[in-house]
């Protein structure tokens, strides 16, 4: 059975790090990304490249570039902004956010435990 080209490609990328938010929401809300120029630094300094993605586990919503057209994304389905673009998260088309404020900080592992 050939492989998709999802697997393919996962197969040959080496992941430096990741970084996880959960967003639980109601209508209406908004959740726009910062440029990778501002993320990267902050979160992954030693990263070449930043791969954004959104998995929808309830609902709808729309995901789209900034200035591009929204995409409905409905329960189990995943958006993928695989150069890190700024783009929109949201529960209509169209919306963004009033002002964006990035609050991206490094933490050490320990950080991170409980």
């Amino acid at each position: 059975m050939a492989a998709d080209a999802l697997s393919d490609v996962l197969r040959t990328v080496r992941l430096t790090g990741a970084v996880f938010f959960e967003v639980a929401a109601t209508e209406p809300w908004v959740a726009e990304s910062a440029p990778r120029d501002i993320i990267l630094p902050k979160v992954l300094p030693d990263a070449d490249h930043l791969i954004a993605y959104h998995v929808v586990t309830m609902g709808r919503c729309f995901g789209s570039l900034i200035g591009g057209p929204p995409i409905a994304l409905e329960a189990g389905e995943v958006i993928v902004f695989t150069h890190g673009d700024p783009h929109v998260m949201a529960s209509s088309p169209g919306m963004r956010a009033e002002t964006p404020k990035p609050r991206y900080a490094r933490r050490d592992a320990h950080a991170w435990r409980a």
